[in-house]
């Protein structure tokens, strides 16, 4: 806007400072009081409605920046081309000859604040604010039943674990960090939507703030122009609340915990992990009962593991992939990086790895040297256990997006293969039976599927 609010337009042009005490919307000018007496006397603007210049001044940019005047031709709007949604002056109609829907731009804006488009954008604002601060209140409730739950399992967990051996107090650990970790997971999701509703929630309330300014201060044309805005904002966030409900984002689920009484069954097939203790353990499944082989020291906590011609190649808590040979036990790197969590498979000296904090699957061979990387978080995110087929083509779980998708041998192709419809729910390992094309995927929450793939 050109005009200087805070001083008088009219003195100005006769080069006289004042102050300016009024603001008219329509004419779109800020007088004094004696300009301001002139104004409500003149008959072309004796019906404008002025408002103290302070008010005009609180109003937000956006409110204030309209205007009615053409930016081509410097003439006031007076005509609405319905077919282009577009306000015209005089000179702009040439532009518009031919169309339908050329009206008076006084009869689009008229009685528009007691319009019932104006009601309905203002009671639609209304009822999303209150229908944020519901959820917003069903989400803290949430907040602390997950607390709660989450001591009570973890008092549990903790007289529970005193009764076994040394070997379940591994397990213990593991399902405390599990535990802890679903718990993060649902406080995050929580909170990551309860800051959208924040966000949505503030932009509502300035609406509807500005909604009573509309209805106060502003002239009908500038209320018809932001009405059109306000429309735009109640419909977003109602896709935004139906969304969120479809998505079953309200639907939070509790902690709980069931112990199996037949807990000693869950070792009967491990065969080479890594632990918490920073070591490999490689176990003797031959018997029923468990059995260490040998115990190999790793710098950090070890993830994912593979075994190729005669070495393990394991993901390495900050270090990377690291390899130890079976021979006499030397441990050397291959691809050093400051790794957070991963799995890793080895093929026709060719090593994939996942690194969940970077979303990437990578392709190295066993000299360490890259040969390709991909990553696309359309397809996957958190990628967790990946494994490889007799073609080359590549496995791997995304467990934030509940699915299973194969690679390409170059990484150029991909596609989905499996998804929660299925029944994934937070997938982290899989491995493909290359003798009989079947593909075995592990849900965090002990649900293990075996698909056939046609290959």
């Amino acid at each position: 806007m050109s005009t200087n609010p805070k001083t008088c337009n009219i003195c100005d042009d006769r080069h006289i400072t004042k102050h300016a005490t009024d603001w008219c919307s329509e004419c779109e000018q800020a007088f004094c009081n004696e300009c301001k007496e002139y104004h409500a006397f003149s008959r072309l603007s004796k019906t404008h409605i002025t408002i103290p210049i302070s008010d005009f001044l609180s109003l937000e940019p956006s409110f204030t920046n309209f205007t009615s005047i053409c930016a081509e031709h410097g003439e006031i709007y007076q005509i609405f081309c319905q077919t282009h949604e577009t306000l015209l002056c005089h000179n702009c109609l040439a532009e518009h000859d031919g169309c339908k829907g050329i009206v008076p731009l006084t009869e689009m804006i008229k009685n528009v604040k007691s319009s019932t488009n104006f009601q309905e954008t203002q009671n639609g604002l209304t009822d999303i604010y209150e229908n944020i601060t519901r959820i917003q209140d069903e989400l803290k409730l949430s907040l602390e039943a997950i607390k709660d739950e989450e001591k009570i399992i973890m008092s549990d967990i903790g007289t529970m674990w005193k009764k076994i051996d040394e070997h379940l107090d591994k397990l213990e650990n593991d399902l405390r960090k599990d535990l802890s970790k679903e718990a993060t997971e649902s406080r995050a999701a929580i909170e990551v939507l309860v800051q959208k509703l924040d966000d949505r929630k503030s932009e509502i309330a300035k609406h509807l703030q500005q909604m009573k300014n509309l209805e106060t201060y502003a002239s009908d044309f500038q209320t018809y122009i932001s009405l059109r805005e306000k429309s735009v904002a109640v419909n977003s966030t109602e896709t935004l609340m139906q969304s969120v409900a479809e998505d079953g984002n309200l639907e939070i689920d509790t902690l709980s915990l069931n112990f199996d009484e037949k807990i000693n069954a869950i070792v009967s097939n491990i065969q080479v992990f890594g632990g918490s203790d920073h070591h490999i353990h490689i176990v003797d499944i031959s018997r029923s009962i468990l059995k260490v082989h040998k115990s190999i020291p790793t710098e950090n906590s070890c993830f994912g593991i593979a075994y190729s011609d005669g070495s393990l190649f394991c993901c390495i808590y900050k270090e990377g992939i690291q390899k130890i040979s079976l021979e006499n036990y030397n441990v050397s790197t291959m691809v050093k990086f400051d790794l957070s969590f991963g799995y890793i498979a080895v093929l026709n000296n060719n090593l994939y790895y996942t690194d969940r904090n970077t979303n990437t699957v990578t392709c190295c061979n066993t000299e360490g040297e890259l040969l390709w990387t991909f990553t696309d978080a359309t397809y996957f995110t958190g990628p967790c256990g990946l494994s490889i087929d007799n073609k080359r083509f590549v496995y791997v779980v995304s467990s934030e997006m509940n699915r299973v998708i194969v690679l390409s041998p170059d990484e150029e192709n991909k596609r989905v293969l499996v998804t929660d419809s299925e029944g994934l729910k937070s997938p982290y390992a899989l491995q493909f039976d290359k003798l009989r094309n079947r593909l075995l995927v592990a849900n965090n929450n002990s649900t293990v599927f075996l698909f056939d793939v046609l290959v």
